[in-house]
């Protein structure tokens, strides 16, 4: 409808250009707050999945030798190859476990997520570089050893 000025007139349920109803405000709030949930879940799922998080299950000095153990089994996924199986029988891995990393496509594939459960099952007293070492050298992998030792 126009008025005799040109100017029409607004009905009273339109809205003027450029407004939000009610029901769409509330609709990008809760999708918002959806993006936010998704983002924090993310974020807390890589953290603890890069294992960047802290266990107050573990003492200071095991903490300390944290950082080194993680550097070890870098080591140990990108160097150990073929012999990553006999790692994992040294490891206490059963044949069931041990086949399930088989089919990985990489040895270092296969290093790495058998080293990451071993890290996950264990506790502070199993889940060390100590033991981790004692590991490698009953797999005959005293090189590696000694290179985890000397960090």
């Amino acid at each position: 409808m126009a008025s005799q000025s040109g100017v029409r007139k607004r009905h009273l349920n339109e809205r003027p250009a450029g407004s939000i109803s009610p029901d769409e405000s509330a609709f990008d709030e809760t999708r918002h707050k959806v993006f936010v949930c998704i983002f924090l879940l993310t974020g807390m799922a890589l953290l603890g999945y890069y294992g960047f998080y802290v266990n107050n299950d573990r003492n200071a000095s095991d903490m300390d030798l944290q950082p080194k153990l993680r550097t070890c089994i870098g080591i140990i996924s990108k160097e150990i190859g073929r012999d990553w199986r006999k790692l994992g029988e040294a490891l206490n891995f059963s044949e069931n476990n041990l086949q399930e990393f088989d089919k990985e496509t990489s040895h270092f594939t296969r290093a790495s997520k058998m080293l990451k459960q071993w890290q996950q099952r264990g506790d502070s007293m199993t889940a060390t570089l100590n033991n981790l070492i004692q590991a490698l050298r009953s797999a005959s992998k005293a090189g590696l050893a000694e290179k985890c030792e000397n960090l």
